[in-house]
């Protein structure tokens, strides 16, 4: 049976996983407080709502694919089926599409065009890293996950 990380190595990556994962949401807060108040009121809303619906859409249209990329990574402890696990995250992408519009809708928020697209990307390139990140996670190494977060080597 293969041994797992010692201690020092398991905290270590913990502590770099946190300060990447709370860096960011430190780094979004802070564009949320300024762009309050650069940007016209408008702008700022759509921005928000935009946010608030890639942080659902995010969450409801997971899938499990981040759970089950963990469990079958881990299991082998190689990538041969993360390509798969990509593949079927992006067929979800039109559901992404339809549940941000519906969303939108429900609430009565207007999105320009390129608001709308950027919105979609933004969610799908969030669902695409979920499943890049489970993976580098089954492998033992979620260093390099905070370290991707915080776009640092």
């Amino acid at each position: 049976m293969a041994e797992g990380p010692d201690a020092t190595s398991l905290l270590r990556g913990g502590v770099i996983l946190l300060a990447g994962r709370h860096g960011g949401a430190l780094a979004l807060t802070g564009a949320i407080v300024l762009l309050d108040r650069i940007v016209p009121r408008g702008e700022y809303d759509a921005f928000v709502w935009a946010y608030t619906a890639q942080l659902l859409v995010s969450s409801i249209l997971n899938f499990g694919l981040e759970r089950l990329t963990a469990k079958r990574v881990g299991t082998n402890q190689d990538l041969a089926e993360v390509p798969a696990m990509l593949g079927g995250r992006l067929l979800t992408l039109p559901l992404v599409v339809l549940a941000i519009a519906g969303l939108l809708a429900f609430v009565d928020v207007q999105l320009s065009l390129i608001a709308m697209a950027m919105t979609v990307l933004w969610t799908a390139s969030v669902q695409v890293q979920g499943v890049l990140f489970a993976a580098l996670r089954a492998l033992g190494q979620p260093a390099k996950e905070a370290r991707r977060s915080l776009s640092m080597r």
